[in-house]
């Protein structure tokens, strides 16, 4: 009888396993319709699963199955564009229970029409949406520019000078890049320095 208990334990136990790594997927990832574009998802067991269209990053964001992905590539006319990979992102629960992730997202591409490579990291979700809409412009319309890109870089100025509060300036970046200001309820690095700027004086 006791064996009999021990076996159906572990079934129950073997099948909450399995319950818990199916609900990861790539369902509720939302995408963004782009012709003749894919997104090629790599994951850390080595499996792969493609997806119509492009991601919108900030949706992966949002999904827990962001931490099993080790990286995602965008295929546009039959040919690699861009490789993604998430950066130390973990899905945190702040104190409302929304989820929040904290990390970063590096990209590697080709710039159209040349052959010089280029890697940015330390990129928002929304970054990497910026890079991906443009190079589809890019290969599609032959116009390309990512000068606008809303990079993470409190805006320091104090009193009209740039010369003081550079450690705030700093630390703000830091927070705001590792999630821990969202987990504090800043939107941005520039609410987080604003905080610092009305309690330091340099």
């Amino acid at each position: 009888m006791l064996t009999i208990l021990m076996v159906l334990s572990l079934m129950s136990a073997a099948a909450s396993v399995n319950a818990a790594q199916t609900s990861k997927s790539l369902a509720g990832v939302e995408t963004v319709k782009t012709k003749n574009a894919d997104t090629v998802f790599e994951f850390k067991n080595g499996k792969k699963e493609t997806v119509k269209n492009i991601v919108k990053t900030e949706s992966l964001d949002e999904n827990p199955i962001v931490e099993d992905v080790k990286s995602f590539e965008v295929v546009y006319e039959d040919k690699s564009i861009l490789t993604v990979e998430p950066r130390d992102i973990k899905v945190l629960t702040s104190a409302n229970a929304s989820e929040i992730c904290n990390g970063y997202y590096a990209v590697t591409f080709n710039i159209p029409d040349t052959s010089k490579e280029c890697f940015l990291t330390g990129l928002s979700p929304l970054n990497v949406d910026v890079v991906q809409r443009e190079l589809i412009k890019g290969y599609s319309e032959d116009d390309f520019s990512i000068e606008n890109i809303d990079f993470i870089d409190a805006e320091k100025e104090v009193n009209g000078k740039d010369d003081e509060l550079c450690w705030a300036a700093a630390t703000s970046n830091i927070l705001q890049y590792t999630g821990w200001g969202a987990k504090a309820g800043f939107k941005s690095e520039d609410e987080i320095f604003e905080d610092f700027s009305n309690s330091f004086l340099d």
